[in-house]
């Protein structure tokens, strides 16, 4: 959700401190072998998944949902 709907700015201070943040809290819950690295990848695949979605469900023929 930051990468999609905060202001570039707002998302430059805040993104990666509050990534962090969550990861650090997966590993004390006992999450191991999650490194930092993969964790950013895993984010950064999901901005390209949240985009797509974003884009597709703005074309114009696409039956709107019940949900």
């Amino acid at each position: 959700m930051m990468a999609a709907h905060w202001y570039p700015g707002r998302r430059a201070r805040l993104e990666t401190a509050l990534l962090r943040r969550y990861h650090a809290r997966l590993l004390s819950l006992g999450v191991h072998g999650y490194s930092w690295d993969d964790c950013w990848e895993d984010y950064r695949a999901s901005v390209v998944r949240v985009l797509f979605f974003l884009v597709g469900g703005r074309h114009p023929g696409r039956p709107v949902s019940p949900f």
